[in-house]
């Protein structure tokens, strides 16, 4: 009884569910002298104006009296990009769990606050120079600030084997052929928790819940690899891992589904844990099928790929790897090498088309970080409502437990989300950047069916979310009368397959498209 990522396909049912109270007053129909209420109190409801055509009402209003969404809540809000008038106003001031739809306000606010052109640095460190024998009296020491692509495998020509046989190099033209030290790896500007508060216990095991760390590695996951069998029911046999990380074990119970069923095998365990244990089904077949999980210690990984690399390029490691803060210790120290991750234009892209969790925890973080000097997740809250409320954004009601959207107890309401798209949509600097770091409908990431061969194909620009009885998507697109709107249509509790629930959102954002 879980709540899950956008990304997966494995359904079941909520632990935390929203209790939204539909509520909602029919537009009033004048009759002649009978109605002497001025105009406006029409489109009265409990929290405020509702503005749109009546079929479009009439169209939101029956999908909430469906069973898909009989006892849910759906809002929508549509705005003119460049007057900010509002089009349409379905339920939109109420607060809805956005699900990865708050990348939306995280990648907004790191491209606002720190800059396209911001980059990560981890850095190294040599505690001395080598002697005439190439001896190291001295440790190495890495100091990560939270680069969440560092080896990722989002970022071309730049894995972790890479980065560290360039890394050693350098070491070598120093002279540097053993070392009579430790290898002290530096994590400490995040939150020593690396998994923000409420996100539920069935996603932590998994590569989307893998926790944030000050140094973070490809990506945080580990492969498992399972060997597939036909028969219903049956134990599926548990291969290897790859690549294999000391300490870390698996306990596989996971059986054949029926015919038709998908990846419904989940990972539980937590951070610095390293047993864990696997349970639920994968599809029949024949073949290997592999799935994706998080790693317990990153940095800590980290400090045993560089002592293999130092090893694999003949120098000589007795040390200790320690993961700990450095603090003064760095002075004095000599310049080893300084890593840079892309610019946050290009991370922020990355975030949004792939809806990559650990990228939008980072950046989440990485605000308070830059600003406060720790990033630390509550500093990082604070930071992001201050900002929008500095430019005139309503921020009541916003909870930010995260930065991806993970926790099912964030919200927003669908105007909040417009005013954060138009105010990005229209601004001279970052517009260009922050529009085309949202996918493309029918065409890209992880809307890539979402309006294909439709009105919205390469037309709307838009972030989905998405998890167990949440559904939700916010962007621009134009209409055909060649105007362009912001938009945010936001779904919570509806019961039956994402897919019908999908469909159902894809049109009236047609409809969108058709009226206006």
């Amino acid at each position: 009884m879980f709540y899950f990522n956008n990304n997966l396909t494995k359904n079941k049912q909520n632990l935390f569910q929203m209790d939204f109270t539909n509520e909602w007053l029919r537009r009033c129909k004048v009759a002649g002298s009978l109605v002497v209420l001025p105009s406006f109190l029409c489109f009265f409801s409990a929290f405020g104006q509702q503005r749109g055509s009546d079929s479009m009402y009439s169209q939101l209003r029956a999908l909430e009296r469906s069973s898909l969404l009989y006892r849910g809540s759906v809002g929508l809000m549509v705005k003119d990009q460049e007057t900010g008038e509002v089009l349409i106003n379905y339920n939109a001031e109420r607060s809805y769990v956005p699900a990865s739809n708050l990348k939306v306000v995280t990648t907004a606010s790191a491209l606002a606050i720190l800059g396209e052109d911001y980059k990560y640095a981890t850095r190294g460190y040599v505690g001395g120079k080598a002697d005439s024998t190439g001896l190291l009296k001295g440790n190495l020491y890495v100091v990560g600030s939270g680069d969440p692509s560092l080896g990722s495998d989002q970022v071309a020509a730049q894995s972790i084997q890479t980065l560290l046989a360039n890394w050693i190099q350098l070491l070598a033209k120093k002279g540097i052929k053993s070392i009579k030290g430790d290898i002290v790896i530096d994590p400490t500007a995040y939150d020593a928790n690396a998994i923000p508060d409420f996100w539920p216990w069935a996603d932590l095991g998994n590569y989307y819940g893998a926790g944030i760390h000050g140094l973070n590695v490809s990506d945080n996951t580990v492969k498992l690899y399972f060997k597939q069998n036909r028969q219903e029911g049956s134990p599926v046999q548990f291969l290897r891992s790859e690549p294999t990380i000391q300490g870390l074990s698996f306990d596989s119970k996971v059986i054949t589904g029926p015919a038709g069923s998908g990846d419904e095998a989940y990972i539980y365990g937590g951070p610095y844990q390293g047993n864990r244990l696997i349970l639920g089904s994968l599809p029949p077949g024949e073949g290997e099928y592999k799935i994706r999980g998080s790693i317990p210690d990153p940095p800590l990984w980290f400090g045993h790929l560089l002592k293999q690399a130092l090893k694999n390029n003949g120098i000589t490691f007795k040390g200790e790897i320690k993961v700990k803060a450095i603090g003064s210790s760095l002075t004095g120290l000599e310049d080893w090498f300084l890593h840079q991750s892309p610019p946050l234009s290009e991370l922020i892209r990355i975030t949004n088309f792939y809806s990559i969790n650990l990228y939008a925890e980072s950046l989440f973080q990485q605000i308070a970080y830059a600003k406060k000097g720790k990033g630390e997740r509550s500093f990082a809250a604070q930071e992001i409502k201050r900002f929008w409320s500095s430019i005139g954004v309503d921020t009541i009601g916003w909870i930010l437990l995260d930065g991806s959207g993970l926790s099912p107890l964030n919200a927003i309401s669908p105007q909040q989300m417009t005013e954060v798209l138009q105010y990005m949509g229209n601004h001279k600097k970052m517009s260009s950047t922050f529009t085309q770091a949202l996918p493309l409908a029918g065409k890209d990431g992880t809307v890539y069916w979402f309006g294909k061969n439709t009105a919205l194909q390469n037309n709307a620009r838009l972030k989905s979310g998405s998890f167990t009885s949440t559904l939700c998507y916010s962007g621009y697109l134009t209409t055909r009368t060649n105007k362009k709107v912001v938009f945010s249509i936001m779904m919570n509790r509806y019961e039956g397959e994402m897919r019908t629930a999908a469909k159902k959102l894809q049109v009236i954002l047609e409809k969108v498209i058709a009226d206006y």
